[in-house]
C-alpha cells in the first residue's frame, strides 16, 4: 500500500494545562480530499497550524511525503508542496488579481518579483498566475485590484494563490466562510474539478459543502478525533451527531 502524502502520528500540543491537540492520528491520501470538522474550540485551526509549521508539536511526529517535518520551519514547507489558505481572506487588496497570484508564485519559486515593479515585469510569474486564474474562472479578473472582488471571488483568489505554487497538498481552513449559497456552490464546484490533482486537507463548517466534497471525515471535539470515516459513516455515527451534527440533516 503507498504510503500517505501526510501522516499525523500521536502529535499533541498544549498551552499549559490545556490540551489542543491530544495523541492525533491522521492520514491524508495523495489524491482525497479529507475534511476535519468539529465545534468552535476543538483545536481544528491549531492542528493546522502544526502541520503547517507555525507550532511545533510537544510531541508526536509529522511526516510528508515521506519525510519527517516535525521540525522544519514554516518557511520551508511550502518549497515541500504544502500550501495553505487561510479563514480569513488573505489577499493584498491594491494589489491586482494577477499581481496577487504572481506574488504567490514568486514566493514559491523564489524569482526576482518586486512589490514596486510592475507586473509585466515578470513574464514568466504572470504566465504561471494566468494559467491558474483561468483554471478558477478569474481570468478576466485579472486587472481588477482585489478589493473590487466579490467575497466568493476573494476565495477563487486565495485558491489561486495556493494552487500557483505547484503544491501536493492543499490546507484550506474554512474556503467556504462568509459566502452565500451561490458563492459556496461555486467554491464546491471548483473544489470538485481539483479532486485527484491534490490531496486536500479541507477544514469546515458548512456540513452540506464537506459531505458533497469529502473521501473520509474526521471530527474533532476537545483537542481529540473521536471518529474518521466515509461520509455516509460519520452521518450514522451516534457519538458525533452527540458531539457535533445533532439532528442537521445531511442527505
Amino acid at each position: 500500500m503507498a504510503e500517505p502524502l501526510l501522516a499525523l502520528e500521536q502529535v499533541t500540543k498544549r498551552f499549559g494545562a490545556l490540551t489542543v491537540a491530544e495523541s492525533i492520528d491522521l492520514t491524508v491520501e495523495r489524491d482525497e480530499i479529507h475534511a476535519i470538522i468539529g465545534p468552535n474550540g476543538a483545536g481544528k485551526t491549531t492542528l493546522i497550524a502544526q502541520i503547517t509549521g507555525v507550532l511545533p508539536p510537544d510531541s508526536g511526529r509529522i511526516l510528508f511525503d515521506g519525510q519527517n517535518i516535525t521540525r522544519l520551519p514554516m518557511s520551508l514547507r511550502p518549497h515541500l508542496g504544502i500550501a495553505r489558505s487561510f479563514q480569513i481572506t488573505n489577499i493584498l487588496p491594491d494589489f491586482t488579481v494577477l499581481e496577487n497570484v504572481a506574488v504567490a508564485a514568486q514566493a514559491r519559486h523564489g524569482t526576482s518579483f518586486s512589490f514596486f515593479r510592475p507586473a509585466g515585469a515578470e513574464e514568466g510569474l504572470n504566465a504561471a498566475a494566468r494559467r491558474v486564474l483561468e483554471r478558477v474562472n478569474l481570468k478576466d479578473r485579472e486587472g481588477l485590484p482585489a478589493r473590487n472582488l466579490a467575497h466568493g471571488e476573494k476565495r477563487a483568489l486565495e485558491l489561486a494563490m495556493a494552487l500557483v505554487q505547484d503544491p501536493k497538498l492543499l490546507v484550506l481552513d474554512e474556503p467556504m466562510a462568509g459566502t452565500g449559497r451561490e458563492e459556496t456552490a461555486y467554491l464546491v464546484d471548483m473544489l470538485k474539478s481539483l479532486k485527484g490533482r491534490y490531496g486536500i486537507l479541507l477544514i469546515e463548517h458548512d456540513m452540506q459543502a464537506v459531505f458533497a466534497l469529502a473521501d473520509r471525515v474526521s471530527v474533532m471535539v476537545y483537542g481529540r478525533i473521536i471518529a474518521t470515516g466515509a461520509p455516509a459513516e460519520i452521518r450514522d455515527n451516534a457519538e458525533v451527531r452527540q458531539a457535533y451534527l445533532g439532528d442537521e440533516e445531511l442527505a
